[in-house]
């Protein structure tokens, strides 16, 4: 692969809505370099769907980040 070789990848977040949860995501987005190409928000009874679609560079682990940021948070918040 070619170092400036991009992965789209869609994220998808489901669970129990909560200040923060969007903008952290977005924000570890953004510290990873990802490109954000679509997202798709819906809370319904108090319930987050989710869904980013984004680019990110085959060197970086930005999917392993992601998942271990949002392992943190529900383990910070109980979930």
């Amino acid at each position: 692969r070619r170092m400036d070789e991009r992965s789209t990848i869609l994220a998808a977040v489901n669970g129990p809505d909560g200040p923060g949860i969007s903008a952290g995501l977005m924000q570890g987005l953004a510290d990873s370099g990802a490109e954000l190409y679509d997202a798709e928000q819906l809370v319904a009874r108090g319930r987050l769907t989710l869904n980013v679609l984004i680019g990110v560079a085959w060197e970086r682990p930005t999917i392993g980040e992601l998942l271990f940021s949002g392992w943190q948070r529900g383990r910070r918040s109980g979930a």
